[in-house]
Order: structure tokens, then C-alpha cells, then sequence
């Protein structure tokens, strides 16, 4: 079972957001989902398994990367939205890491919409301070606590614009429900995905890692070649 290949080994990736992250353009508030279902269908990962004890979708690897679409219900909006703010989306994400026996945070990435950076952007971040809403809960609950240091799970955040702050500007729940213009979803998809993955392997395995250089190379949208990432061999522990 997934469980026992992975115990003790696993590193996790969750991308919140909802079902909606299928949809093209991209909508805001379900790019993290979206970052891990393009990584999926990229990178040579198996099928998408779902997994009751996990509460959640599941994306394995034979170098022990998981990808993970939890599940929660519709919090917030109608139409389907599943904005990844709910307590049901923390239960899940502990619950997800538990079955999957990821005994330390630096082990966990979690995929996220930021609204104060633009589209084509990302950052990586540490910790478990100035998060932004979408993801808030989720990060909290697999903080640890004050008491044994401040570390929390690593975030890869990208950016998806802001709503603005005028009278006549979206609430952020709205806004996060929009999709972005198909030139801002072309700069994420081809260009942010990659290299926010090629990242996340470089800071997990090091020089081991054998990549193409997406983070230093812009990736146009006609540029449709996959599987430009290498992962480790099968029988190499992370």
C-alpha cells in the first residue's frame, strides 16, 4: 500500500484549491491544486488514486514524492468552489500527512494562491508567519506548536494578482473565483509550474537532483515538450 512504500520516507506535496482547478484559464484561488495536477501529467507520476484514509487524492512517485489534492467541502461561494480555508481542509491535511507517515514538516510543501504577488510570480517560504488566507488553516494545523520551534511547512506561493482595494474592486472570495486572462494563465502554467517544481526538487534532494533549468529559463506557451524534469532514480531514498 501506499502507506507502508512511503512511511518514513515520504515527502508530500498539497495543492489547495478546489475541483474548479480544471477549468482554463486558471482560476485564482485553485492554482495551488492546479500547480499539482500539472506536475502530475508533467513529471512521469502514476494516476491519481483517491485514498478515504488520507482525505484525499493521491500522486505517487517511485522517489517517494507524493502529490496531494485533499478533500474538503465547499466553504464560502457556490457554483463548486472549494476554497482550502476551512477547518475541514486543515483536518484533512493533517490527516493526509498522518496516513502517509511524514514525520517532519520540512517534508511537506504546500502549493498556494498569493495575492500580493502578480500572476508569473512565485516565492518559497518557511514557516507559519504572514500566510496568506487562502491557505491559513492548512498551514496551521501542521505548524508545530510555539513550543517546539517555529518552523512549519515549506509554501510555495504564487502569485495570482490582487483584487484591489477601491469601493468597486471584488470581494477576495469573488476575485479568487475568477479566472485570470489567458496571457497571465499562459505565464503560470509554462513558465511558474516548472519552475516552482524544478525548485521544490532542488531544495529537497540538492545536487542530486538532474533538471533541465526551468527555474532560469522563461518557457514560452508554445513550447509543449514534457517530461523535462528527471527525477531521482526509483531505488534512491530521499
Amino acid at each position: 500500500s501506499c502507506r507502508r512504500s512511503h512511511t518514513g520516507m515520504a515527502r508530500c506535496v498539497l495543492g489547495l484549491g478546489g475541483p474548479r482547478s480544471a477549468d482554463y484559464p486558471i482560476r485564482r484561488a485553485h492554482v495551488g491544486r492546479a500547480f499539482v495536477e500539472h506536475a502530475a501529467q508533467a513529471y512521469g507520476f502514476g494516476p491519481w488514486r483517491p485514498i478515504s484514509g488520507a482525505l484525499a487524492d493521491i500522486c505517487e512517485h517511485g522517489s517517494g514524492i507524493v502529490l496531494c489534492r485533499l478533500w474538503a467541502p465547499s466553504v464560502g461561494h457556490a457554483h463548486g468552489a472549494t476554497l482550502s480555508t476551512s477547518s475541514a481542509s486543515a483536518n484533512a491535511a493533517r490527516q493526509c500527512i498522518r496516513y502517509l507517515g511524514v514525520r517532519s514538516t520540512s517534508h511537506v510543501a504546500v502549493a498556494l494562491a498569493d495575492t500580493r504577488r502578480p500572476c508569473g510570480q512565485f516565492t518559497a517560504v518557511e514557516g507559519s508567519a504572514h500566510v496568506p488566507r487562502w491557505g491559513a488553516e492548512v498551514v496551521a494545523a501542521l505548524s508545530p506548536s510555539k513550543q517546539s520551534g517555529p518552523q512549519g511547512p515549506l509554501r510555495l506561493q504564487i502569485g495570482v494578482g490582487s483584487p484591489g482595494r477601491l469601493v468597486t474592486s471584488p470581494t477576495l472570495e469573488d476575485y479568487g473565483e475568477r479566472a485570470m486572462i489567458p496571457r497571465d494563465a499562459a505565464a503560470v502554467r509554462e513558465s511558474v509550474f516548472p519552475a516552482a517544481f524544478e525548485w521544490l526538487i532542488k531544495h529537497w534532494v540538492g545536487p542530486m537532483a538532474i533538471t533541465h533549468g526551468d527555474v532560469y529559463r522563461r518557457r514560452l506557451p508554445q513550447d509543449t515538450r514534457r517530461n523535462e524534469l528527471r527525477l531521482l532514480p526509483r531505488n534512491l531514498r530521499l
